[in-house]
């Protein structure tokens, strides 16, 4: 994800999964989860629903955030 990047307009949104998971490895990323905001730096997880609304961005204004996102069961 480059330096910036977000999940669009801001808005909270769902998603029809059962289960996240959410690994960073590289950079930092932030999470806005049910209105509480987690800041993952590399090497750092979170298992959550999808079905609570959620924002994402990478807070850097430099670097870039590589992240592994499994959702159960798939959008696809």
């Amino acid at each position: 994800m480059e330096p910036g990047g977000n999940s669009g307009n801001g808005d909270p949104y769902p998603t029809p999964t059962d289960a996240q998971f959410l690994h960073v490895t590289k950079g930092e990323f932030e999470l806005t989860l049910g209105g509480e905001t987690f800041r993952l730096q590399a090497g750092d997880s979170l298992t959550f629903t999808g079905r609570e609304p959620r924002s994402w961005r990478n807070p850097s204004r430099s670097r870039s955030a590589e992240l592994l996102w499994v959702l159960t069961p798939s959008l696809f």
